[in-house]
């Protein structure tokens, strides 16, 4: 979980720059969020097997 809110900081920061630079669309910068969502799904499932 540390990782996971490490990663979502960093994205965040991540994706005002890439909207800031790239002039990203908001779309993109959601669809971003959930591939990050999805691997924090994924970690916490890992965890919860264990």
């Amino acid at each position: 979980m540390i990782f996971s809110k490490a990663l979502r900081k960093e994205t965040e920061e991540f994706s005002l720059e890439l909207k800031e630079t790239l002039k990203c669309k908001d779309e993109d910068i959601e669809r971003f969020f959930v591939s990050i969502l999805k691997i924090e799904n994924y970690e916490r499932a890992l965890i919860d097997k264990e």
